[in-house]
């Protein structure tokens, strides 16, 4: 399948929805994982865990999702007819809203590709993991997760170029680069997986970095001594059902006071073209939805982008970098923050981009509202707060490390350097 405008992509992804089906279950229906005390995990050890812990520094009992398998999503792309195409696929995955969206060749862990589940391996996963003929890897990185909801996970992103396109079946697809232009403006239609990968290979266009980038060379300075500095953040691992403000129950884990804004519950799925096709699975929900804003402003007819460094509790290298504003769901206190900054700044235009799904394989529903604001002038910058303001050039350039840029900072800069 080649898909070449809008109207036929639309052709090709709605009947795949009739294909896919996701029900709210109870605990004793729940096949091949095992719910508690200690943990929620699938009976393979593979996959992902669910677990409590104590953030050592606050005091604080939070669930957070465990997986050490590096997993890897991975972008095929080729040219035919002058023009370049991305071979995708069309994945369901329970906590999609729509239930289906599009995501990169490959999107899978260890546990997929291993079967583990002891079903299919993940199509055209010799292309990454192996050295293909008329193949080329042009870009290769080990990027950083949700850390506000994993502990220490990351994933290897890798680019394939192909001299010529592969046979597609089932929910696989090649799409022509102006269409995925064009799907940059739909809600809930690309996932963060591919978004990430996308904002890789715009990125690889870019131009070597050239002038002043004074801003760029303090940023690594700051990050190095933050990092050499600084400890990872202190936690102790502590069974989820013994929490203080935890309800468990057959329908799931809900908060007895509000604290995450979350609850774990259990579905049952049906859909097609997966490694394995039908599953039960625990999800962690959200009660609110995320937000993501990048403050931008043009000066002598270049854009600037405000980003920060800032640390989550799960990742990594303890700092990344951020756009300037990234709010989980449940978190009220960056919402404010924004109107405060806003409000002692310059007049301002903010246009909405796009709302994007959290890992549908992990959230039931969640997902984030991805924003510009076009600042009138440069606001000032808060230097405590390690803010810094890049260029478009310079913010490729830091695109291109591994474990540097934040999910959300990958995911937002696809959606800039897509649209504008």
């Amino acid at each position: 399948m080649i898909i070449n405008t809008i109207e036929q992509f639309e052709s090709f992804i709605k009947p795949l929805y009739r294909t896919f089906s996701v029900e709210k279950i109870t605990r004793e229906d729940v096949q091949n994982w095992i719910l508690g005390p200690e943990t929620y995990r699938h009976q393979s050890n593979g996959f992902f865990s669910i677990i409590g812990i104590e953030n050592l520094e606050t005091k604080k009992e939070e669930i957070m999702l465990f997986q050490p398998q590096h997993g890897i999503t991975g972008l095929i792309i080729s040219k035919h007819n002058n023009s370049e195409y991305f071979l995708l696929q069309a994945r369901g995955e329970p906590g999609y809203i729509n239930g289906i969206q599009v995501g990169p060749t490959v999107q899978a862990t260890p546990a997929n590709y291993l079967k583990f589940h002891h079903g299919k391996s993940s199509r055209y996963i010799e292309y990454f993991i192996q050295s293909m003929p008329d193949s080329e890897i042009i870009d290769e990185s080990t990027q950083m997760d949700f850390g506000g909801k994993y502990l220490y996970k990351n994933k290897r992103q890798i680019i394939v170029e192909l001299k010529t396109m592969l046979e597609t079946t089932d929910i696989y697809f090649w799409i022509k680069k102006s269409v995925i232009i064009e799907l940059l403006k739909q809600d809930f239609t690309l996932n963060a997986d591919l978004l990430s990968l996308l904002s890789k290979y715009f990125s690889l266009t870019s131009v070597l970095l050239t002038g002043d980038t004074q801003q760029v060379g303090k940023l690594f300075r700051d990050m190095y001594l933050l990092n050499t500095k600084s400890s990872k953040h202190k936690y102790q691992l502590k069974a989820l059902h013994s929490f203080d403000n935890l309800n468990v129950s057959d329908d799931g884990v809900f908060e007895k006071v509000s604290h995450q804004e979350l609850s774990i519950e259990f579905f049952h799925v049906k859909t097609t073209g997966r490694e394995n096709n039908d599953w039960t699975q625990p999800l962690l929900r959200s009660k609110s939805h995320g937000l993501v804003i990048m403050l931008t402003y043009m000066k002598d007819d270049k854009r600037y982008f405000k980003i920060k460094m800032d640390t989550e509790f799960g990742l990594t290298h303890k700092y990344g970098i951020f756009p300037s504003f990234v709010a989980y769901p449940g978190d009220h206190s960056v919402k404010e923050l924004v109107i405060k900054t806003l409000s002692r700044n310059s007049p301002y235009h903010e246009v909405s981009l796009l709302k994007v799904s959290d890992e549908g394989g992990r959230f039931y529903h969640d997902y984030s509202d991805y924003s510009l604001i076009e600042m009138s002038e440069q606001p000032i910058l808060n230097l405590e707060d390690h803010e810094y303001w890049v260029s478009k050039d310079e913010l490729s350039f830091l695109l291109s490390f591994s474990n540097l840029c934040s999910i959300q900072l990958r995911v937002i800069s696809a959606l800039i350097f897509g649209l504008y």
